[in-house]
């Protein structure tokens, strides 16, 4: 796609209007003129790219930071109780546009937004296949120090003391 008929391209130069709630060289934050909640923001790079695995580390990188200093900007000011951030990387996924993008959606308890799926179960020797099939093609395209293991762990309980306090 040209990037002059890329309509988020327009948006990121500033050239389709929106509520921008955020700029800076590398990205723009608009509210979604569609939003699950109110308040819930799109995060675009401001350069054409498709796909969160396309995108130069740097632009990623920064993308995070921002997507979280949103996210605290949310709670702090919106008064909600939680966030979530979304991307659809490919149409089986869900993308719609052909331009990435991040929604930061603030939350409160009973919204109706649902993020639920139906766990699938697999055998141990599934999950084994899959393991070491991540695990080799993290070999190939990533960086490490070490070569990565695929341990089995052991599950431990904990008490209800020991759980995470859920946030006022």
């Amino acid at each position: 796609m040209p990037l002059e008929e890329c309509m988020f391209c327009q948006i990121g130069a500033g050239k389709i209007k929106s509520i921008t709630v955020y700029e800076d060289t590398k990205c723009r934050a608009i509210l979604d003129i569609n939003p699950a909640n109110p308040g819930h923001v799109l995060l675009i790079p401001k350069e054409h790219h498709v796909v969160w695995q396309l995108m130069p580390d740097d632009l990623v990188s920064h993308l995070a930071l921002v997507s979280r200093d949103i996210s605290k900007v949310m709670l702090s000011v919106l008064g909600v109780k939680g966030v979530n951030i979304y991307m659809a990387n490919g149409e089986a996924a869900g993308q719609k546009a052909p331009h990435f993008i991040m929604h930061i959606i603030p939350r409160q308890e009973g919204d109706e937004i649902n993020f639920m799926w139906q766990p699938k179960k697999l055998s141990e020797d599934e999950m084994k296949v899959i393991g070491l099939k991540l695990a080799e093609g993290m070999k190939k395209f990533v960086k490490q120090e070490e070569k990565p293991v695929i341990k089995e762990e052991k599950k431990e309980e904990i008490s209800e003391e020991e759980l995470p306090k859920r946030m006022p």
